[in-house]
């Protein structure tokens, strides 16, 4: 039912926080700033031109801004380390060293990439990514336990490991502690690591370490790409490994390209064998197994390899993991399967469905070879939740772009990563290992867990290919690669992609990048906020759901949705804002409000505790105000009592898609200027100005909103002090309080539940 309410208009001064005008947001699509080292992080657009090679034309350009860049820092110097090709250019890897006495030393995981494109005559520097590490210039040369300690240290915590290699150089800590270290690498089989451990040169206390090796869980057996996703069936079963004829009905008789004649599943881009005894070996190149056998295995893994190589270098990249990848079937009963970074290998496991059977499996640990080949040293930062994410968007998006140019219609879940594999653990319908349309949004939905932070990512790539199509999004992703250094986080990544975009595809896209990843937490970028002006005034009361003791919900993802139509901007007044802070969150911040317009672009992010402040000015007719939170501590939230109107606008109020019993309109509305903020209600009282949430004070009797309440399910995350920019009464992107006129309005409302 739908009833109108009438406000008579008057001309109020509008009390709010004095707020500091907004300055421009530095991260753009060209630009993305460092705010903890206050400097550039990433670049792109035309930056440099000179005459020299590709070298020297970098090295001229680092040159001419090392002062802005922090490269003139004393004793630091720059080696080019790798070279790779991509479809902007050559992007040139430059390691950074450190003068330590008398010595030279690498400062390990500190980088510079640039790339630079050759246009002819002259070289062009497209892009730059500065990811050295500027404290290194402070470390003092000091006493040396050597590198048989820093071995024999590191041995101790893995006895049965192999292969050791010590490294001296310079380790710069995540709090910018400098000091000489060994990087000590070594490979365990039983169970399989590739552990890298800095140990400091002068106490042998272990400083870090990580883990090289890409497990994945579960088991597989696959076909094109496994026979749920070819039949739809997903009520078969592995039976111990034995064949049926419904699996074998499910096989595809396919070409095995690219072998090299030995007889073996061996060729130009896989070498696919088992650890032992039983390598398959056909004088006719004819591999023609039931689903039981092992030879059927190495056929299996040979074909997805080497089509996936075949699909990267279709998409025009040449130079991307294009080596003999090798495969070991059953290399160990364990129902996991990892790359080693030691031995470029790819491991599968034999445990449930055997791994080997699954191509959405194969994929994924390619997946983890590709970023090794792209990114030597690829894992730190953000990317083993990036690496996990990748993986899975690989064989989501090679399945949807081969199996069905193949023929081979795909009957199953898109989204359901590992669905034959699943079989035997999974208790969701349809049966996935993981999927790649989820909800998560970053960084509250943070589990210190590779494989879940990794569904993030998975599905921001996933929703953008949905935008943009399987080629255009695999080549940006692959190219993007390029620019990341050995611990980048999700932000750099996706500055990266807009990077790739801007020197790809003259930055056409870059639009509907920024505003896919900020959905899901991925990028911070603000969108600058329309300049101030006169407005127009309506009294509200909105906040989030809330419990019996008057707090939000642990793990809320909950968007409410205000528009005004005929405006041209809003601002929404906060009498209260109460989040989760707490020391274990990345800038204290576990919780946060996003403010985004109807486009999805973000002006501004507010967390902590503040009370009444305005926002920016939300261009556009529409604001939606997200609450996001971890799963840890729950609080009051927030309550809006104003939205403030730029633009002319007509006399159809404000509607709401909002949750249920969020707006009381048979009660009053608080005053725009009540004195003191409300204190958070708690179990036994409630503030009269602020109207109780989650219960209804009677039923409406004219007036109210029209409403429909998101709710998604998340975890926990930090978040870094470059991405706390824009954030609340104070900060950079604030506004001043507004004056303005409160004109007649109809406020309108509908009820519907969760959806």
């Amino acid at each position: 039912m739908r009833l109108s309410l009438r406000f008579v208009a008057t001309l109020v001064l509008l009390a709010g926080c004095e707020l500091s005008p907004p300055s421009p947001p530095l991260s753009t699509p060209d630009a993305l700033w460092n705010d903890a080292k206050e400097r550039p992080q990433l670049l792109g657009g035309p930056l440099f031109s000179g005459e020299g090679d590709l070298e020297a034309t970098a090295r001229a350009f680092l040159d001419s801004r090392e002062a802005e860049f922090h490269l003139d820092a004393p004793g630091s110097s720059l080696v080019l380390s790798t070279t790779r090709v991509g479809l902007a250019g050559t992007y040139l890897r430059f390691a950074q060293q450190q003068r330590v006495g008398e010595a030279t030393l690498p400062v390990f995981e500190g980088e510079v990439i640039v790339l630079v494109h050759d246009a002819g005559d002259r070289r062009e520097v497209r892009a730059v990514n500065l990811e050295h590490h500027d404290a290194a210039a402070t470390v003092v040369d000091t006493s040396d336990l050597g590198a048989a300690f820093a071995i024999a240290r590191v041995q101790a915590t893995a006895p049965d490991a192999s292969e050791p290699r010590a490294t001296r150089g310079v380790f710069v800590s995540k709090e910018g502690l400098a000091r000489v270290a060994w990087q000590v690498k070594l490979s365990t089989q039983t169970p399989p690591h590739d552990w890298t451990v800095y140990v400091d040169a002068a106490t042998g206390d272990e400083l870090a370490r990580r883990d090289g090796v890409r497990f994945i869980d579960g088991t597989a057996y696959v076909f094109d790409m496994s026979p749920v996703a070819s039949t739809g069936n997903t009520s078969l079963l592995d039976g111990s490994g034995a064949t049926t004829p419904a699996l074998d009905a499910a096989r595809f008789l396919v070409t095995l390209p690219r072998l090299d004649g030995s007889g073996n599943t061996r060729g130009l881009f896989a070498d696919v064998h088992p650890r032992t005894l039983g390598r398959v070996n056909s004088s006719t190149n004819d591999f023609l197994f039931s689903r039981d056998a092992l030879g059927f295995e190495q056929a299996n893994v040979y074909f997805h390899l080497d089509r996936s190589q075949a699909r990267i270098q279709s998409l025009g990249f040449t130079n991307v993991n294009n080596r003999v990848q090798e495969a070991i079937v059953d290399a160990q009963t364990a129902d996991n399967s990892f790359y080693s970074s030691n031995n470029l290998r790819l491991n599968f496991g034999t445990g449930g469905v055997d791994d080997a059977e699954d191509a959405d499996i194969v994929c994924h640990e390619y997946g983890h070879s590709i970023q090794d080949d792209q990114v030597p040293g690829f894992g730190g930062g953000d990317e083993g939740a990036m690496g996990e994410g990748f993986g899975d968007y690989l064989a989501a998006s090679f399945a949807l772009a081969l199996a069905p140019d193949a023929g081979h219609a795909q009957l199953s879940d898109p989204a359901c990563v590992g669905d034959w594999d699943a079989i035997s653990y999974s208790t969701t319908t349809p049966k996935c290992l993981r999927r790649v349309d989820g909800t998560k949004h970053w960084p509250e939905a943070d589990e210190s867990e590779v494989h879940a932070d990794g569904e993030v990512w998975s599905a921001g790539l996933w929703d953008l290919r949905s935008a943009l199509g399987g080629d255009l999004t695999d080549r940006l992703v692959l190219e993007a690669h390029f620019l990341l250094g050995q611990s980048s986080t999700f932000s750099t990544a996706t500055q990266a992609l807009l990077t790739a975009d801007l020197n790809v595809n003259a930055g056409l896209n870059r639009t509907t990048i920024r505003r896919k990843l900020i959905k899901y937490g991925l990028t911070r970028a603000l969108t600058a906020p329309a300049p101030s002006g006169p407005v127009t005034s309506f009294p509200v009361s909105i906040g989030p759901r809330r419990d019996a003791a008057g707090n939000y919900a642990a793990n809320t993802d909950e968007v409410n949705t205000l528009t005004v139509p005929g405006a041209t901007a809003l601002l929404v007044h906060f009498t209260q804002v109460e989040l989760e802070t707490n020391n274990s969150c990345m800038s204290s911040s576990c919780d946060n409000i996003y403010l985004t317009n109807r486009a999805g672009d973000l002006f501004q992010v507010v967390t902590g505790l503040q009370s009444n402040v305005s926002s920016v000015a939300v261009v556009g007719d529409t604001v939606n105000i997200r609450l996001v939170s971890d799963p840890s501590q729950q609080r009051f939230g927030y309550h809006v009592d104003r939205i403030d109107a730029l633009g002319v606008v007509g006399d159809a109020g404000v509607l709401f898609d909002g949750g249920l019993d969020l707006i009381d309109a048979g009660a009053p509305p608080p005053p725009f200027d009540a004195g003191p903020p409300p204190v958070p209600p708690d179990a036994g009282t409630r503030d009269a100005g602020i109207v109780p949430i989650g219960t209804d004070a009677g039923t409406p009797t004219d007036g109210g909103v029209r409403f429909t309440k998101t709710l998604q399910a998340v975890g926990v995350e930090r978040l870094s002090p470059a991405l706390t920019r824009g954030c609340g009464c104070g900060a950079a992107t604030g506004l001043e309080a507004w004056a303005g006129l409160a004109l007649l309005g109809a406020l309108t409302r509908r009820r519907r539940g969760p959806r």
